[in-house]
């Protein structure tokens, strides 16, 4: 067995951080619209990480050619990841929503599959077996088609997003061997909070800020500075240690985190059959990444 290096320190840290973070942002839907959110949660986030990049070295500048690879980086990462993140999580349990967005490995499969690159059996019964979990865990039930009870928009939403998160994750990594991680997740993550505010312009028109209570901000706070800022540094500082396909796997480890987290804050119980659904989802994905 290999022993655990840095790099599975910072990504094991990360999905632990990323699991409780469903649950806290979740109660935060309830007092922000979801775009609105995004934007006061990443915002801040990047301009964060911008000045810990300055205060290192003195500079936030990159070169020309980096900037559209940054700037497509952060428009899947946080953009459009973001509308689906978000939108999901506030059309579906919290503990559900953990588990959807762990598909990210096989989707990732998948998209090998469709490019052509040839697969293990074990990987295309991984492939198979992970969206067959998806569908009990939408579904709820063993003996008809019930189609999650009125969440499948947020299920959707959020098998979206974890298709997203894949190319993030890919893209990112010839940019990391050059940048390192903190000039990439600061660059990346400051674009595509920026190019998410005319799109969120409507909810954060609308988004009463007073209604939020201290705790609500505090709880703000964490997932900004905390599961966003610290948490895709670590995310990107792990990936460049130890590749994409080592790093992906550590995304079936959220669902855990998530689920336990979820009971815990939000007293958010899974149903049997959602349980199953979701062992099933996460055996699937290590078998497609074999």
């Amino acid at each position: 067995m290999k022993r655990l290096s840095a790099g599975d320190l910072f990504l094991g840290l990360t999905v632990a951080i990323w699991g409780i973070n469903f649950p806290i942002s979740k109660a935060l839907l309830a007092e922000f619209s979801p775009l609105a959110f995004a934007v006061c949660r990443y915002l801040p986030a990047g301009a964060l990480l911008l000045l810990v990049l300055w205060w290192r070295d003195r500079s936030i500048a990159i070169e020309r050619k980096d900037l559209g690879r940054l700037a497509a980086i952060g428009f899947v990462g946080i953009t459009l990841f973001q509308i689906a993140w978000s939108n999901g999580l506030a059309l579906t349990t919290a503990a559900k929503a953990s588990i959807l967005v762990s598909t990210t490995p096989a989707f990732g499969a998948l998209w090998g599959l469709v490019r052509g690159r040839r697969q293990s059996a074990p990987a295309l019964f991984g492939i198979a077996l992970s969206f067959g979990g998806v569908f009990l865990l939408i579904n709820n039930s063993l003996d008809r088609l019930t189609l999650g009870g009125g969440t499948l928009l947020g299920d959707l939403f959020m098998l979206a997003a974890g298709a997203l998160w894949w190319f993030y994750t890919a893209w990112a990594v010839p940019v990391l061997e050059r940048l390192g991680p903190l000039k990439v997740t600061a660059w990346a993550m400051s674009l595509g909070a920026l190019a998410l505010v005319p799109i969120a312009a409507p909810e954060l028109a609308q988004q009463n800020f007073a209604a939020p209570g201290p705790i609500d901000w505090l709880g703000l706070a964490f997932t900004s500075i905390v599961s966003s800022a610290i948490g895709f540094l670590w995310w990107y500082e792990g990936t460049r240690r130890l590749g994409a396909q080592r790093a992906v796997l550590y995304t079936y480890l959220i669902p855990i985190a998530g689920v336990v987290a979820s009971a815990a804050i939000l007293g958010d119980v899974m149903t049997p059959v959602q349980l199953l659904g979701a062992g099933v989802v996460i055996a699937g994905v290590v078998l497609a990444r074999r």
